[in-house]
């Protein structure tokens, strides 16, 4: 079902809610697959935009990583490198920048 197996390659997923996920392979067994940093994309009048998957638990520091049912998704693809590189910008330590208030994390 998965376009990779490459651990740590960027791909997106979309889920039967319509959401649709970038982040990196972790793990894909018969029932699930696992994503570091899931990001949620976002269309805004400003264009696309990154939005943690969940704001319950910090997926960018201490809890990285989000398992999908493979039942709740109905597309995977490797992303056009723009999305790609704007996800590693968004995610990798040295290139975040500090955020004074809650909102959307946009690539630079």
């Amino acid at each position: 079902m998965l376009v990779t197996n490459n651990i740590g390659e960027v791909v997106s997923i979309k889920l039967v809610s319509g959401e649709e996920i970038i982040g990196k392979l972790e793990k894909s067994d018969d029932q699930t697959v696992m994503l570091h940093k899931p990001l949620l994309l976002l269309m805004t009048k400003d264009g696309p935009a990154f939005h943690p998957y969940m704001v319950t638990t910090d997926i960018m520091k201490e809890n990285p990583k989000i398992s999908f049912a493979k039942h709740t998704i109905v597309a995977t693809a490797i992303p056009l490198s723009d999305f790609s590189e704007a996800y590693i910008e968004a995610t990798e330590p040295s290139r975040i920048e500090q955020v004074k208030k809650p909102g959307l994390i946009l690539p630079h």
